[in-house]
């Protein structure tokens, strides 16, 4: 899709290399969205890959800032050897801030030079720094894709953590929205306050009245789960009583009947 609002379809065979060519036209595309059959996700489910926040592009910083709103897990993938650089503390710490549902991935532990320093000691100096701006030591994940059987490798942990995520969608769906709703009012009443001459006390005000439609919509759906349940009672009820006299009853041929 390029900024012009015009998409280019590639059907069939096409080059990886060409798609590495849009990828690399910032300032043109805004974003590439590739489509195949795949098993281990459903249909619901978008895996969303953007540049890195450090990225010297700002059209690739930009597109990355856009699509913070709608996801509702990040994966912050980091390299071994950039992992504590002032872009990576200062991303984590202002998503941990807008309440975002955040996992950091540190890959290419293969790098590591266990005689240099011991993987616990540089674990621990890791989770240290990070637990520090709020992120808890189980929220970090160590990967290499060049050695499966990579003794600290957790790349079956990372998966089995996204078939969580998707079997529960709906619960994170809802607390995404809600959090991304509170931010986004926060940031432009920060902006307008000036001009709206806003003081806490509104924001409070705004943010109780939408907690309390959040809170009368959920009585919604729970009272609406309620009735649907009793309709499936009632049917299964129905069911079983139309079985029972039909098991029951004493079915004579027309013929027979007649005589």
């Amino acid at each position: 899709y390029s900024k012009a609002k015009e998409s280019i379809e590639l059907a069939g065979n096409y080059s990886i290399e060409q798609i590495k060519e849009y990828c690399k036209q910032g300032d043109e595309i805004e974003r590439v969205y590739i489509k195949k059959p795949y098993q281990n996700l459903d249909n619901n489910v978008v895996i969303m890959d953007t540049p890195g926040i450090d990225s010297t592009d700002a059209a690739h910083k930009l597109s990355t800032e856009s699509m913070l709103h709608i996801a509702d897990v990040i994966f912050y993938v980091t390299d071994y050897n950039h992992l504590q650089s002032e872009e990576n503390l200062s991303f984590v710490k202002e998503m941990k801030e807008k309440d975002k549902m955040i996992f950091l991935i540190v890959n290419q532990i293969d790098k590591h030079v266990e005689s240099e320093v011991p993987f616990t000691t540089f674990k621990n100096q890791i989770e240290s720094s990070f637990a520090n701006i709020g992120l808890h030591e189980q929220d970090i994940f160590y990967t290499t894709l060049m050695n499966d059987d990579h003794e600290h490798n957790q790349l079956k942990e990372i998966k089995e953590i996204i078939r969580v995520f998707v079997e529960k969608k709906e619960d994170y769906l809802e607390k995404n929205v809600m959090a991304s709703v509170h931010q986004l009012i926060n940031e432009h009443l920060e902006k307008y306050q000036e001009q709206l001459d806003l003081a806490d006390i509104d924001k409070k005000v705004i943010q109780t009245s939408l907690e309390n439609c959040m809170i009368k919509k959920n009585e919604m759906n729970g009272r609406y789960a309620e009735e649907l349940n009793k309709i499936k009672e009632l049917s299964t009820e129905i069911n079983d009583s139309v079985t029972s006299i039909l098991n029951s009853s004493n079915i004579i041929p027309h013929r027979t009947s007649e005589k």
